[in-house]
């Protein structure tokens, strides 16, 4: 049988097939039995289950988030009002009351203690009003801020898990944030704003993921104006928006929003506002290589505070500092021009610096990285989370003299009973921080040999180019020759031949 004929056989015997199934169909519908579907209707059906799956599977995730969230406020909420919390309660108290009474460049300068910003001072002098004015529990007043932070901080997670990053993240995290045992003691227990920067400090990283420069340069001026602390953050913000060439509109909008809280500090009183807030360095001795170096039984190390300090102190903790932000400074301009969802990390990264080299870190800092690794290293985040909880359990179940917990005070008498436990997180930003610089490491030696081969390849084939261009010229005289009828033997190949 002739070749096309035996094709259009073919063709005849699969159309007519496709008319008996179709026919088969049309019966067994008749008959009330079971429909056999065409292969072609099978993945429409599949993709509508699949979907139905899927949002059966995130309607449900979405009430345990929803039942996550309302379980870890309550709880807080009650530890809130049932307890007074640390030291920081009762001070926090004093503050308010001096700033209403006597003004904030009065309380800067009778209380080297109060190292506040400015706008942190009007809020401290409003929950003194509102607990003078309507006898309302000051340690619940002082506590509700961070707790309503951590609410917003959960949604900003859960929204991002759900809308910006989705199958990626699996919705088990951002329940397991809501439920966090450092944002409960922290918040619920311990009473300060903590929690309340790191807010502003995820806002500020998520509007800069959604390349928001606007919101996030706005998020980033609150988080600084709640503790100063966050300027840390500052070269990675700028050099992330230098990459996108908008770090000049990032600086202007950012400056613009912190003049009008700090405008008057610095004209009327500069040198005071300067030296308790910007020249706090936090506690000698309580955390990490500060620590070590008092457990060498060294006379000048021994002191812990932050004021009266010895000049082998004041200068070891300057240049921790100076070490600190220049490790900052590095890393921001090495990552700047990456992709937006790389500023998660690049602020994890940061954060891990500062707990790694700073003279001094008090319990309350370690709700300042809040969720930020769980974007982008999700089993760091966990191996955190818990180091962090041991140890924020272990100190105020210390400072309490045991369970339950309700007026906790840090004292000389307990000092060393809790210090020592400090090393734990710190070793785990240590060994996070160091893992990271190997993987970096390991990344640029495999670049640089990938960039020597590939300038290899370009000569080798810059030579095959030379090659094949002889030998098209040679074709070429061949071809002319040829034409012209004084070809000589070999004219064609010779050039292919060499090369």
């Amino acid at each position: 049988m002739p070749l096309a004929a035996r094709r259009f056989g073919s063709i005849d015997a699969r159309f007519q097939s496709k008319l008996d199934r179709k026919a088969n169909c049309s019966r067994a519908r008749l008959r009330g039995g079971r429909r056999n579907f065409d292969s072609n209707v099978a993945p429409l059906l599949l993709f509508e289950t699949r979907i139905k799956t899927e949002s059966f599977t995130k309607s449900t995730a979405t009430l345990i988030f929803a039942a996550a969230v309302t379980i870890g406020t309550v709880l807080k909420i009650y530890c809130a009002s049932t307890t007074y919390g640390t030291n920081d309660t009762g001070l926090f108290q004093l503050y308010g009351q001096a700033v209403y009474e006597a003004g904030l460049e009065e309380t800067y300068r009778t209380s080297q203690h109060f190292n506040h910003t400015p706008m942190l001072a009007m809020v401290l002098v409003g929950l003194y009003w509102l607990s003078k004015t309507f006898a309302w529990s000051y340690p619940l007043l002082l506590r509700l801020p961070g707790i309503a932070a951590d609410v917003v901080t959960a949604l900003v997670v859960w929204r991002a898990v759900t809308v910006d990053m989705p199958g990626r993240i699996s919705y088990a995290w951002a329940c397991l944030f809501a439920l966090s045992p450092v944002s409960f003691m922290v918040s619920g227990y311990h009473g300060n704003f903590d929690s309340i920067l790191a807010m502003f400090v995820l806002l500020a990283t998520y509007y800069a993921f959604k390349e928001r420069i606007d919101l996030c340069a706005f998020f980033f001026t609150f988080a600084v104006n709640v503790k100063i602390a966050a300027l840390l953050l500052s070269p990675v913000f700028f050099f992330f928006w230098l990459g996108r060439g908008k770090a000049l509109r990032f600086s202007i909008i950012t400056a613009c929003l912190l003049l009008p809280v700090w405008i008057a500090p610095l004209i009327q009183y500069p040198a005071l506002a300067l030296h308790n807030v910007f020249g706090y360095g936090s506690y000698w001795g309580i955390w990490g290589i500060t620590y070590w170096l008092r457990q060498t039984g060294y006379p000048p190390f021994h002191l812990v505070s932050f004021y009266d300090l010895s000049s082998i102190q004041n200068h070891i903790m300057t240049m921790l500092k100076i070490v600190a932000a220049t490790g900052i400074v590095i890393l921001a301009w090495r990552r700047s021009r990456l992709g937006s969802k790389s500023i998660f990390a690049s602020v994890s990264y940061s954060f891990a610096i500062f707990f790694a080299f700073a003279p001094g870190v008090l319990l309350h800092y370690l709700a300042w990285p809040s969720c930020i690794a769980l974007f982008h290293a999700r089993r760091w985040y966990l191996v955190l989370l818990a180091a962090n909880s041991v140890f924020l359990f272990r100190c105020y179940t210390v400072i309490n003299n045991g369970l339950p917990w309700d007026k906790g005070f840090f004292t000389a008498q307990v000092l060393d009973r809790w210090i020592g436990w400090s090393n734990i997180p710190w070793l785990a930003y240590l060994v996070f921080l160091g893992c990271f610089v190997i993987k970096e490491i390991r990344l640029s030696t495999h670049v640089e040999t990938s960039l020597s081969n590939f300038g290899d390849l370009r000569r080798n084939n810059h030579l095959f180019t030379m090659c094949d261009a002889t030998a098209h010229r040679d074709h070429a005289g061949g071809l002319r020759r040829a034409r012209s009828g004084g070809r000589r033997s070999g004219d064609l190949g010779v050039g292919g031949q060499l090369c």
